[in-house]
């Protein structure tokens, strides 16, 4: 099987089924580069290991050779596996509009923490959400991706939460598909 050079995007739904998915969802910092991920499983699909890679030509190499090797275990990689970062770092407008996003996610755990019983969500989100002032000006740090997957994972983890659509709103940003973003909305 090869590997598309071009990647996928965002973090690999392979890591869901990891017992240890949480550590995966917050990986920091996000690859520089496209990061391709071999995968051994049991026939059973109980997954042995994972290893990273920097290029799918090694990444090839590796899963041929695995191949030969062990025909206990099966190995693959795939496109979607893949984690490419996306560090274009924003524009003015959408620093403008990113700003209007966090005061929304203000009013979003102030709702939180009036209505909730537990402090997990606000937890949660605060954990997101707590570097992007920061790293949004540093193309070291900075993925789209990262912050819209980790959005939509908090979306799907408390889904009874009134969350605002914080992840479509984050994800309209980068797509360019906002004329202004009125944080009462």
């Amino acid at each position: 099987m090869k590997v598309n050079e071009s990647g996928g995007r965002g973090l690999s739904p392979l890591f869901e089924r990891l017992p240890d998915f949480r550590i995966c969802k917050k990986m920091k910092p996000i690859p520089k580069m496209p990061v391709w991920f071999l995968v051994s499983e049991t026939k059973a699909g109980e997954i042995r290991s994972i290893e990273r890679f920097g290029k799918a030509e090694d990444v090839n190499i590796e899963l041929l050779k695995r191949q030969l090797k062990d025909r206990d275990l099966i190995y693959r990689v795939t496109e979607e596996e893949a984690i490419v970062p996306d560090r274009d770092l924003p524009t003015h407008d959408q620093y403008v509009e990113i700003g209007s996003f966090l005061h929304k996610a203000f009013v979003v755990l102030r709702f939180i923490s009036y209505h909730e019983e537990s402090f997990k969500p606000i937890q949660e989100l605060t954990d997101v959400l707590h570097n992007l002032p920061v790293e949004m000006f540093d193309a070291e740090q900075w993925d789209w991706n990262f912050y819209i997957d980790a959005l939509r994972n908090f979306e799907q983890e408390f889904p009874d939460v009134q969350t605002m659509n914080l992840a479509a709103t984050l994800e309209a940003i980068r797509d360019g598909k906002t004329s202004g973003i009125n944080p009462e909305d």
